[in-house]
């Protein structure tokens, strides 16, 4: 997958204020982490009215196991002779940079 750092400007929505914002409920994050799939996974405690948990438990449902976003092609890992090989502006290979191994970090 071709990489890149573009700094970006704007006003960081995280889960919390993303629910806070769509359901009117309010989040407490009481554990992180998980296996099996489950890495980066957050448990929350939400409060407020019964109508207003349920909407934010829909919208959660609706996003549950969402896949990665980006074209299929971008996806592709950029390997040496792979298929998306020098097809990212930005490829490793492509720059002529094949032979820098990770040891000369």
């Amino acid at each position: 997958m071709a990489v890149g750092l573009v700094p970006l400007v704007g006003k960081v929505i995280t889960e919390i204020d993303a629910l806070a914002n769509l359901a009117d409920v309010t989040c407490t994050v009481i554990a992180k982490g998980g296996i099996d799939g489950a890495e980066g996974a957050a448990t929350m405690v939400l409060a407020g009215e019964s109508a207003a948990v349920a909407q934010a438990a829909e919208i959660v449902n609706q996003v549950k196991g969402s896949r990665v976003s980006g074209m299929a092609e971008s996806l592709i890992e950029c390997q040496p002779g792979g298929t998306g090989c020098r097809n990212h502006k930005g490829c490793f290979y492509k720059a002529g940079k094949q032979k820098f191994q990770i040891e000369n970090l």
